[in-house]
């Protein structure tokens, strides 16, 4: 060949060039190729399936052994009975009653996962079992899940819809926690949220196929890098009936509950309940991250049947491709899977069209005499629907790893439409081996979903795993930890039974998985062993550690006098960083010494004890041994060394380098050695202060060990006569064995020679802190490094005990020694004795080989430090194993207050037929459900009231003591504060209703409050409230006993008496024979009851006690003239003697004479039995004039309410307050009141901080503004925002805390008939009430006045009444009260046009639907923000315009002018617009201190602007309504909803300014509604606050019906709010003024709460110490139980309560509760400082009893814990007499040490104190020598 051209030479290289590329694609091809095909490994898997199975064990031997999970329904779910029909077309009735059910569903640790009680409750118990299952799978696959927070780990869950919601019932009170706890979108978002991943979180619904779905979308997202880890689950419940009724329909169920798959019995599908979830990663990610491999994932696939015969019809042809598709993606021939899992629900049309498809696929190339097996789980646990494919997959898991299929079952006769002779298919029934051979074993797992989407998976057994090859068993330490002690101790009964069951285990193998592959809480346990016995011994012994808050370690290093021959060994032999640390040291140290150290060191004995070796030893060993625990993780916080232990702990923290290090312990140890013999050392039983003051001659103070341990030093003539003086005081002396006088002035003649040798070393700052020995305190790194230091200290003596001291003060509570012996640990005890909660520990002792090191890494860790386990066990090389996984600590959580009428759920509940049914709620209260009515109770339709057939309040009396008998059987009960609120009534005999009595725990769980409540439709009522409880009946407390009179037949004239009053008793109501007045006001009669009527449903019949109520007639004495009856009101108190008998004479008696026709009585009344023996009595019967109107009228005008401005007497204001106006003062107060201005209130701040008096007052004020002026929103908007920075400020700053802020308006708010308001500053009312009460301790003051009197002004802020209004000179207070009768004359024009905005929300739909169908309304303008977008808007037109309306929905923002004017612009002529109500808004809540002008302006605009722009575009137009859909907010003030309600103040002045321009407006205040609107989407924990503030929600009818009785009336502001009066008072001295009129009994007054406090702290002082901590936490404990809707038994004292779902708002609420309790004055911040029920007590205690001494609130409760678990255990100890002599004479000793104090004598300190070195490590080998490695 010639020479290439330079052309051929291009060419050459570009075709190089291309090649090259071609390669690189085909490469790159090959690889996506490869991903997209990628294997999955099958990791971990957690499940619960029924017939008991939670593992893959128990899973099997279900399978294996041919189980079937099938049984009736569970009394726990319903009653099957009460459903069950076997007429398929039986109407709300199902002709099944048995399925697969999993036990106890309503159980759930909603702690672990950090859900409330409130929360856990309304959380589908789907999801629950999803969270619990995917711990399970996590820690099955060896991944701690806490490891996964922040990663791209995946969940893909398969769910469809549930029926919990069924459980609740429709007409429920609606929830916040409803949403996230029911739609399926969050059970994949709340596994995702609470293990905190980031991968793709999907909920998926295909019906049936939706697990296989799911497990498919994973294996993709792994595939496509999407995530490293995935879940994959899926799981199904069935909560209620409803499915079943629903599936009956369909006729898709068998009638027996099973699933007859491939038989000619199929008659539909039985269903069952389960959860799985599997962890799954790449096959290759797994095998490098060591996994041991369930299986592996070959291809997946899915697809849709697409247009089959019928949507949930089977179409073969695409289960064929779907199969293919699977085959394809996993690269395999039909030939190569064994067996399939078939979808299988044994229906004729389903069964033979999915074998025909397996069939024709994986019958191709399929050999002779090898069928494709066929399996179905279904015929064993039923279909688990959208969890089936999972369950399928579960048991090829099962079966490849037990080696073989088990049988199907009820497949018998075979479906004959299957040609089973020729298709070369078979079902596997009975046991088949499915043994590991020549092949790889490959199953294939269908399901079929009922919408039609199909998948199907490939499952391959996984590849051989590696043998395990378990180390021996060695010493090591094994560690649990659980969240709660129970938990723990769960925990290892678990690994107990999993060691017995499980000999192969190896112990390494267990302690490296429990320590590498398990969560670390804060409930530890840590113990070493050495074999299974000494395993066995500790778990029976196990000491649990609570690990609260932050820890630190303190790490000490030993000094001389502790060495001993031999020492470190063990640890060079075992720990291979041991050994290169120790020869590290030695190589430095050796060419100092004339013996090489390791030598002497390890020597049986020789010259270890001379000093010229000893302190080179002691650094060796102790250097070492710190590179050992700092290479298994061990960081400590700081360092204190003894002597040259202090040179070991400069070196380790850096202060110089090894080589440097190693010189300067060669010099010292040399130069000391070579000093001359002679001194002596002597350990003196005293403090130093006692020694100092007795030095004479030559001695110095060497060490101070203890606080009665010193040592002197120096020449051995004066040493031994000090120590003869103090000998003489009966104080004990030892002399120590040394060689010399060490750290005294026998040691100064080395100390120029040790000088050059330290000048001559390079010095560096130290990296972790060190206390020095010379000062006892922190050491300056100036010091540390530098010569002169290290001089000084070998000269001066060692201050252990101020260094100890120092360490404590600096937060240590661990403090481990590193040296050759426990000697500092003990000395560091006695320094801190009396100290709790501390930890002391040591590294090594003398013939315990590496047992005392390795127990006190655990013993570390259990204290809550952290140790790198990993390693720790690497190089002893364990492999992992499956360990037993979480016990998760249940308890119940289930909404069962919407059982349905009727049923015969919960249990009966006592002996009283009136207890009816009940139920126990897992947040401690109680349902009760009675039927009542005269079908149920006969003898009611003889009691008539307006000739309706009314149940009288006396019958409620009877339910409640019949309840009240039930929870306190043969017991004494009393009835307390009982009001009657609503009657009930029927129309016909045959008429009955359930009767709801939910019963509540009291305060100090003494009793029960009690609602009881009926409900219609969606409506519920309140017809009575009360409190039970048992009654304290001492002899003086009784009754006298009666002497019956002689018998006279009662004339049956009442009974026209009773009939003039419109009352009518018939035959079965009339229990009284006798009746006479015996004296003043007093009547006595004699009872019996009626023929054919019972008095046993009660322990007192109903009738009876009615009938003594109208001995009235007898007692008052006189004939009435009116026709109104007096009808009960309240009775104060009911008590029950406790005795079975029904009375037969009772006494009436009236407390007063009342006139004839009086509308209020008050009377008591006594019963006995008929030998006249005290049966019961009540006090304060009340009684009412009861007009019909009134009576039957339902409670819609009851439920209005107006705001009253009433007067109060005004007081002189003192003149000596000084005050402060800060902020614009455009009204003059500050020159009016002569006061400083400040521009704003950080700048009085900063004058305060200078040196400013603090001023008693400070005042912000408002001027006026026009009422007329276009911009009123933008100013409204500005003085909010500027009131809102004020409150702000004023409230950050604790310095303001003692002084009083008013805020000052001018018309605000309208306190007289003819006020108009200042819309501009009305919203500052709603926004400054929010305030007060948010921050109740900080006093401010509302003033609005109409002018400037300032002595007026002075005499309102002297009041205690946080809002005030002056007119005239006059100063007045709001008070809400009842809206006075009013007949409701508005009445809406059907041919004009109606506004609503809002139109589409909640509120606006109904009231839209409401207009037409009660108020005949025909044309309608809605308005919302999304108009026809919104949400089911569509269906709103259309069923307004069915019902005959003609309805414009248009989208506008309300609050811009310009968009409302164009939207009225569609108002046709024909129709003009006639009434406007407004009903937009929208929330952005919370705390006050927390809103921004962002937050403030969002919640104003859609209420205050668009309101205005409403009132100026509508007000020439003639409206006949203008009503404005306010907000009690506004009114009371919303804590956590400042700025809404600030928007609806506004709304309530514009209303008030309408009124008073001659145009309507009417402000509708609302409460809450149930079900809808704004408060329905607050959160539980708000709904609940609600609730306890009195506040009950409307249902949607009787808020419109409420709506009703507001059209037309005068009022420009009316509240509509439904409250609980006996709410109200309980609330007591936290009432705000406004409401203290509704409370059933008078609130306190404002300064109880000091009151409170004060006798709260007079109880707790005469308290021993030792129990007010334990009483202050009953209190806190039952706060917070109240706020968190919790059990206050169960709260954890030192558990976080964030951990229990408290947020802020329940902060806000719990700190004015405890400030209310105390009378303290409480920082905002006080549950965040604190935030345990143990800090709590303890910061409340401190401040109640600042005198009193003070106690480590979360110490001494552990301490008193730690003592109740000794109790508790020694209660339950079986011991022989030998280990109860033994463990009595322990307690004994323990006792008198304790009792003793520090001045007792021959304490375990004192005997510290006192000891030279060798009997020190003699007292040190008694204690710790003998089973020390049982336990840490």
């Amino acid at each position: 060949m010639g020479q290439e051209t330079p052309s051929q030479s291009k060419l050459r290289e570009a075709l190089v060039r291309s090649l090259r590329e071609v390669e690189r694609l085909r490469d790159r091809l090959a690889a996506s190729q490869a991903a997209s095909n990628e294997p999955l490994a099958i990791i971990g898997m957690g499940l619960r399936v029924p017939g008991g199975v939670v593992d893959l064990e128990s899973f099997w031997n279900l399978l294996a052994s041919g189980g079937d999970a099938i049984g009736l329904v569970p009394q726990d779910r319903w009653n099957a009975d009460d459903v069950y029909d076997p007429d398929p077309d039986a109407k709300d009735k199902s002709y099944v009653r048995e399925a697969a059910f999993l036990d106890r569903i309503d159980l759930f640790d909603a702690a672990f996962f950090g859900i409330s009680p409130r929360e856990a409750k309304n959380v589908d118990p789907r999801h629950r079992l999803l969270l619990e299952a995917s711990w399970h799978a996590l820690e099955d696959a060896g991944v701690v899940p806490g490891a996964l927070k922040d990663s791209q780990t995946g969940v893909f869950v398969g769910i469809g819809p549930g029926d919990y919601d069924f459980v609740r019932g429709p007409s429920d009170e609606a929830e916040a926690y409803v949403l996230t706890g029911r739609q399926p979108s969050f059970a994949a978002g709340r596994l995702a949220f609470t293990l905190g991943l980031q991968g793709p979180a999907l909920s998926v619904d295909t019906a049936c196929s939706s697990s296989l779905v799911a497990l498919h979308l994973a294996c993709q997202a792994l595939r496509r890098g999407e995530c490293q880890l995935a879940l994959a689950g899926g799981v199904q419940i069935m909560a209620a009936p409803e499915g079943f009724v629903m599936l009956s329909r369909t006729r898709a169920l068998a009638p027996d509950g099973r699933s007859k798959t491939f038989s000619e019995s199929a008659d539909g599908y039985g269903r069952g309940e389960g959860v799985i979830v599997l962890a799954l990663e790449r096959l290759e990610d797994a095998r490098t991250n060591g996994r041991r491999i369930l299986a592996v994932l070959r291809g997946t696939a899915v697809n849709h049947d697409g247009a089959s015969s019928g949507i949930t019809a089977p179409n073969g042809t695409s289960q064929q491709k779907v199969l293919r598709a699977a085959l394809e993606d996993a690269r395999l021939r039909p030939a190569d899977v064994d067996v399939v899992e078939c979808h299988g629900t044994g229906t004729a049309l389903g069964d033979p069209i999915e074998v025909q498809a397996l069939a024709a696929v994986y019958g191709e190339g399929r050999e002779e005499g090898r069928p494709l097996l066929l399996g179905a789980v279904k015929t064993n646990i039923g279909h688990l629907e959208s969890a089936a494919g999972l369950a399928g997959v579960a048991k090829v898991i099962a079966c490849l790893r037990y080696g073989a299929l088990p049988p199907t079952l009820h497949t018998n006769p075979r479906n004959r439409h299957i040609d089973w002779d020729t298709l070369p298919v078979r079902v596997v029934d009975s046991v088949v081996p499915w043994g590991t051979g020549d092949r790889l074993r490959r199953a294939g797992v269908s399901a079929f979903g009922l919408s039609g989407t199909n998948a199907h998976v490939i499952v391959e057994e996984a590849p051989p795993a590696p043998p395990i090859a378990s180390p021996p068993d060695e010493t090591t330490t094994l560690i649990l930890s659980a969240k709660t002690e129970a938990a723990l101790r769960a925990q290892g009964e678990q690994l107990g039974a999993y060691l017995e069951a499980h000999p192969e285990a190896g112990l390494l193998d267990v302690a490296y998985s429990l320590a590498t592959t398990r969560s670390h809480f804060e409930w530890r346990a840590a113990f070493v062993a050495r074999d299974r016995e000494q395993v066995r011994e500790a778990l029976a012994n196990l000491a649990p550690h609570h690990v609260i808050g932050s820890k630190k370690l303190a790490v000490l290093f030993t000094g001389q006098g502790s060495q001993w021959a031999g020492m470190g060994r063990a640890a060079y032999d075992a720990f291979p960083v041991f050994r290169d640390a120790l020869d590290a040291v030695c190589a430095q140290l050796d060419p100092h010494l004339d013996r090489p150290l390791r030598e002497v060191l390890f020597a049986d004995e020789g010259r270890i004890h001379e000093t010229g070796f000893t302190q080179p030893a002691l650094f060796a060993l102790e250097v070492a041994l710190f590179r050992l625990l700092e290479a298994w993780g061990l960081r400590p916080d700081v360092l204190l060394g003894h002597s040259i232990g202090e040179i070991v702990a400069a070196h380790v923290a850096g202060a110089f380098s090894l080589e440097d290090a190693c010189t300067l312990v060669a010099a010292r140890a040399r130069l000391l050695q070579a000093l001359p013999a002679g001194g002596a050392m002597m350990a003196i039983q005293a403090s130093e202060d006692e020694v100092r003051s007795r030095l004479r001659g030559r001695v110095d103070v060497a060490g101070i060990n203890a606080p009665n341990s010193t040592v002197i030093a120096g020449e051995e003539e004066s040493v031994l006569a000090l120590a003869e003086q103090f000998q003489a005081l009966g104080r004990k002396t030892t002399r120590l064995r040394v060689s010399h006088a060490f750290h005294s002035s026998l040691v100064e003649p080395m100390l120029d020679d040790f000088r050059r040798v330290a000048e001559k070393l390079v010095y560096q700052a130290p990296r972790i802190p060190i206390v020095s020995n010379a000062t006892g305190t922190r050491a300056e790194a100036r010091d540390i490094a530098s010569a002169e230091y290290w001089v000084r200290h070998v000269r001066q003596a060692v201050r252990f005990l101020d260094g100890v001291r120092t360490l404590h003060a600096e937060g240590a509570t661990t403090y481990l020694e590193i040296g050759p012996h426990g000697v500092l640990a003990p000395l560091a005890q006695a320094c801190l004795e009396g100290t709790d909660a501390l930890t002391f520990l040591h590294t090594m002792q003398k013939d315990r080989g590496v047992d005392a090191i390795v127990s006190a890494l655990g013993a570390v860790h259990a204290r809550g430090h952290h140790v790198d386990w990993e390693a720790f066990f690497a190089p002893l090389r364990p492999s992992r194993r499956t360990l037993p996984t979480y016990p998760f600590q249940r308890e119940r959580y289930w909404v069962e207050a919407g059982q349905r009428q009727g049923s015969s759920l919960g249990t009966a509940a006592g002996r009283y037929a009136l207890a009816g049914r009940r139920f126990d709620l897992p947040d401690g209260s109680v349902l009760h459900t009675v039927d009542i009515g005269p079908s149920v109770q006969p003898y009611l339709q003889d009691h008539l009231v307006y000739g309706r057939i009314v149940v009288p309040g006396a019958f409620y009396v009877a339910i409640l003591l019949a309840v009240a008998e039930s929870h306190w059987p043969d017991q004494p009960l009393e009835l307390r504060q009982v009001e009657f609120l609503r009657p009930i009534s029927f129309e016909r005999a045959s008429e009955c209703v359930t009767l709801h009595l939910q019963l509540a725990r009291g305060a100090g769980n003494s009793g029960f409050s009690v609602r009881l409540c009926t409900r219609q439709g969606d409506a519920w009522t309140t017809h009575l409230t009360a409190t039970l409880d048992v009654a304290s009946l001492p002899p003086s407390a009784q009754r006298s006993p009666l002497r019956p009179p002689a018998e006279e037949p009662a004339s049956l004239d009442y009974l026209d008496v009773l009939r003039a009053l419109q009352i009518e008793w018939g035959p079965q109501w009339r229990w009284l024979r006798q009746a006479s007045r015996v004296r003043e006001r007093v009547a006595l009669g004699r009872l019996d009851a009626p023929q054919g009527v019972g008095g046993d449903d009660a322990p007192i019949p109903g009738g009876l006690i009615d009938n003594v109520f109208g001995l009235e007639i007898w007692s008052a004495g006189h004939a009435t003239t009116s026709e109104v009856p007096r009808l009960p009101f309240g009775i104060e108190r009911v008590v029950w003697y406790g005795r079975h008998v029904v009375p037969t004479w009772a006494e009436h008696a009236l407390r007063t004479d009342a006139a004839a026709d009086a509308d209020v009585t008050h009377a008591d009344m006594t019963f006995w039995d008929s030998e006249g023996a005290p049966v019961a009595h009540i006090e304060g019967f009340s009684t009412r004039r009861a007009p019909a109107a009134q009576f039957f009228a339902g409670q819609a005008s009851s439920n209005l309410y107006t705001v009253a401005w009433r007067e109060i007497a005004t007081p002189a204001g003192p003149a000596n307050a000084t005050w402060a106006v800060v902020g614009e003062d455009a009204v003059g107060l500050g020159a009016a009141l002569e006061a400083r201005t400040y521009v704003d209130v950080n700048e009085l701040g900063r004058a305060v901080a200078q040196g400013i008096p603090l001023p008693d007052v400070v005042a912000v004020a408002f001027a006026p503004e026009k009422p007329d002026a276009p911009d009123v929103p933008e100013r409204a908007h500005g003085a909010t925002q500027r009131l809102l920075a004020v409150l702000q400020a004023w409230l950050a700053n604790e310095a303001f805390a003692p002084c009083r802020l008013v805020v000052l308006t001018r018309g605000a708010v309208a306190a007289q008939a003819e006020d108009t308001v200042d819309v501009v500053h009305a919203p500052l009312w709603g926004l400054a009430r929010s305030a007060q009460l948010e921050h109740p301790a900080r006093p401010m003051t509302l003033l609005d006045v109409d002018a400037l009197d300032i002595d007026a002004i002075r005499a309102a802020v002297a009041l205690a009444e946080p809002q005030l209004a002056l007119r005239q000179g006059t100063l007045r207070v709001p008070r809400l009260v009842r809206a006075k009768a009013s007949p409701a004359l508005g009445a809406l024009d059907p041919n004009g046009t109606v506004l609503v905005t809002g139109a589409t929300g909640g509120l606006g739909a109904e009231l839209a639907r409401h207009l037409v169908s009660r108020h005949g309304v025909r044309h309608l303008l809605l308005l919302s923000r999304r108009g026809p977008e919104a949400p089911r808007a569509g269906d709103l037109v259309a069923e307004l315009q069915a019902a005959g309306a003609r309805v414009t929905l248009r989208a506008c923002d309300v609050s811009r002018a310009d968009e409302l004017a164009q939207s009225l612009e569609h108002v046709a002529t024909e129709h003009p617009l006639t009434a406007v109500v407004h009903a937009a808004g929208v929330l952005d809540d919370g705390l006050l201190a927390s809103l921004t002008r962002e937050s403030l302006d969002a919640v104003l605009a859609p209420k205050v602007d668009a309101a205005w722009h409403l009132h100026r575009l509508t007000m020439n137009l003639g409206l006949s309504a203008f009503v404005l859909f306010s907000s009690f907010a506004g009114v009371l003030g919303g804590p956590g909803q400042a700025n809404y309600a600030a928007a609806n103040a506004a709304l309530d002045g514009l209303a008030v300014q309408r009124n008073a321009l001659g145009l309507p407006g009417c402000a509708l205040a609302w409460g809450p509604w149930d079900g809808t609107g704004m408060a329905a989407r607050l959160p539980e924990a708000d709904r609940a606050r609600l609730r306890r503030q009195g506040l009950i929600p409307f249902s949607a009818e009787e808020a419109l019906a409420l709506f009703d009785a507001a059209l037309g009336r005068p009022e420009a502001l009316l509240v509509p709010v439904c409250l609980d009066s006996a709410a109200l008072g309980a609330r007591g001295d936290s009432l705000p003024p406004m409401l203290r009129d509704l409370a059933r009994a008078p609130a306190r007054r404002i300064d109880a709460p000091a009151r409170q406090g004060e006798e709260l702290a007079r109880r707790l002082r005469a308290l021993e110490p030792s129990e007010r901590l334990r009483s202050l936490l009953d209190v806190v404990r039952q706060h917070v139980g109240a706020v968190l809707d919790a059990d206050p038994h169960a709260l954890e004292a030192l558990r976080p309560l964030q951990e229990l779902g408290l947020d802020s708002l329940m902060a806000v609420e719990l700190r004015n509760r405890l400030a209310s309790a105390t009378g303290l004055r409480l920082p905002a911040t006080l549950l965040f400082d604190h935030p345990s029920p143990a800090a709590l007590a303890g910061l409340l205690l401190e401040q109640m009893l600042p005198d009193a001494p003070k106690a480590n609130g979360a110490s001494v409760l552990a301490m008193g814990a730690e003592l109740d678990r000794v109790e508790s255990a020694l209660t339950e100890l079986h011991a022989n007499e030998a280990m109860r002599e033994a463990l009595t004479h322990r307690l004994r000793a323990l006792l008198s040490r304790w009792a003793g104090g520090p001045g007792a004598d021959a304490t375990f300190s004192e005997k510290v104190d006192a000891a030279g070195v060798d009997e020190l490590l003699h007292i040190l080998d008694q204690k710790f020598g003998d089973n020390a490695h049982v336990s840490s």
